[in-house]
């Protein structure tokens, strides 16, 4: 019981506080939360994990994160279908900015009481309507329109990132 209480405390490190501005690791590359999420997302379309990802796409995370203020679960579970999705289709380089926005979506729509309404999500994304319906259904397909993720695949997928996380930050030590 005691190793499970330890786990995930550089996850908790990275998530907390989700008010903004983002907790910081030190002066390591891996310094934010968006930072972080790019890294991975980067890593699932270029399938280099020692790369780091374009500033651009870390400021449009931000972007994002800011105006959405969606909660960490939902940001867990986006990245969660990214992985799903990479399983099924090779995720193209340049494709990440509207692969993130649609799993971001998709788990916001999942998990949300209350969802983000999709007039945001366009005005946010800098996607059109048509292009991000589309997009969405895409995606749905790929992943075999399962969204569900259960207590255990979720506590393995945030040791699947916990461990990401460490190795970028060793990595970078």
């Amino acid at each position: 019981m005691a190793a499970k209480k330890q786990s995930f405390t550089l996850l908790k490190v990275v998530l907390s506080p989700m008010n903004y501005p983002y907790q910081h690791l030190g002066q390591s590359k891996i310094s934010n939360l968006p930072n972080f999420i790019a890294t991975i997302v980067h890593a699932y379309t270029t399938k280099k994990t020692n790369k780091l990802p374009n500033k651009s796409f870390v400021e449009y995370i931000r972007f994002i994160l800011s105006l959405t203020k969606v909660s960490a679960s939902t940001i867990l579970v986006s990245l969660k279908y990214l992985q799903r999705l990479s399983k099924q289709v090779p995720l193209v380089q340049g494709k990440e900015y509207k692969l993130f926005l649609v799993s971001l979506i998709l788990a916001d729509t999942y998990l949300a009481d209350s969802p983000i309404a999709m007039k945001k999500w366009i005005l946010i994304g800098g996607v059109n309507k048509k292009e991000l319906n589309y997009l969405m259904r895409s995606f749905l397909h790929a992943i075999g329109y399962n969204l569900f993720i259960n207590n255990n695949q979720y506590v393995e997928w945030l040791s699947t990132l916990e461990s990401k996380l460490l190795k970028m930050t060793i990595s970078i030590s």
